[in-house]
């Protein structure tokens, strides 16, 4: 004959839950059992916020809304401000410092010395104003409508809102947008997006933007170049104003 097997005994787990029962069943035990919940809660709340860092931002900072997405540029649309341009194509870097008023540009890089107006770009050669190359990598980037119709197209992805109450939007637009933009040319890509940052003050005045235009010059060249082009702006509105060469 078979024997009967023995009951197995309870495991420490099944005797954990049953006490917690009997405690849901007393209204004293309830209380501890609330007591106990709300203590680790906030102990991990705790946790979590210690381990996140100083100059992190909030949940609210990542909000995607209709003033986030609509950024303001009329400062630098008004086209008077001071300027530091960087670009870096491959790792080699070039810096060009100047001023703007009225649509019209002063640069300077190292001893060159170019005058930019109305699509032309002139060079101060031996004390003589010749017509140069535009000095700028991607002259779009530093004319005030293109920029304001470039951002205007680029797909607002995120905006970071800092505790010295400056700003950083993140936005990404694709080559084809770009080329239909700058070029008036239509064509069907599929490319990895490029990336645009924008830096606001707290007064949400843009300090800086950051182009990273890769996808979109690996199209124009053919060449799997990486391009990065960095503009700081200040001295809203304390331009003097600037007389075209003769």
């Amino acid at each position: 004959m078979m024997k009967n097997k023995e009951p197995k005994a309870p495991t420490k787990f099944v005797s954990f839950l049953s006490f917690l029962k009997i405690l849901w069943k007393n209204p004293k035990g309830k209380a501890i059992l609330f007591f106990v919940f709300y203590f680790f809660f906030f102990l991990f709340i705790g946790i979590s916020y210690r381990m996140t860092p100083k100059n992190s931002y909030t949940l609210e900072d990542f909000k995607e809304n209709e003033e986030v997405a609509s950024l303001s540029i009329d400062s630098l649309i008004k086209g008077n401000y001071a300027f530091t341009y960087q670009e870096e194509i491959n790792g080699v870097k070039k810096i060009l410092s100047g001023k703007a008023y009225n649509r019209m540009k002063e640069v300077k890089e190292q001893s060159h010395l170019y005058f930019l107006y109305s699509g032309i770009s002139l060079e101060r050669v031996e004390n003589v104003w010749k017509v140069s190359k535009n000095p700028f990598y991607f002259p779009e980037v530093m004319e005030e409508d293109a920029i304001k119709q470039t951002l205007s197209k680029a797909t607002f992805l995120s905006k970071t809102v800092y505790q010295n109450g400056e700003n950083l939007y993140q936005y990404e637009i694709a080559t084809t947008t770009l080329l239909s933009l700058y070029h008036n040319e239509n064509v069907d890509l599929d490319d990895l997006p490029n990336q645009i940052q924008v830096k606001t003050d707290r007064e949400n005045q843009i300090q800086e933007i950051i182009y990273e235009y890769s996808s979109y010059d690996t199209y124009l060249t053919k060449e799997k170049n990486k391009v990065k082009i960095e503009i700081t702006y200040q001295d809203y509105g304390k331009i003097e104003p600037l007389e075209i060469p003769e």
